[in-house]
């Protein structure tokens, strides 16, 4: 009977000891911001093209999670409208 209790104890241990693991050390990368997402998002749509462009992807290039980039963007539309954006004042108005 004891070793059983000790199953169990050991069990719970584990689930604890699961709490109490180190924190992970802070990203060396600059903090989030909408100028970061659209730059990104245009290197993004550059190299991959507009179907490879996802929300999913634009966080892990900038070593962030998807829920974060909603902070600093609407949608995956307001990133291609923004990009747009940046894109064509970059390259200046056109010339008709």
């Amino acid at each position: 009977m004891s070793a059983k209790r000790s199953g169990a104890r050991s069990k719970r241990s584990q689930r604890i000891s699961e709490w109490l693991q180190p924190v992970q050390e802070p990203r060396s990368e600059p903090p989030l911001s909408r100028e970061r997402i659209v730059a990104t998002a245009v290197e993004l749509l550059d190299a991959r093209g507009v179907d490879g462009l996802t929300m999913r992807g634009l966080a892990d290039r900038l070593g962030s999670g998807v829920m974060s980039l909603y902070w600093h963007v609407d949608n995956k539309e307001d990133v291609f409208d923004l990009a747009l954006d940046s894109v064509l004042e970059y390259r200046g108005s056109p010339q008709i």
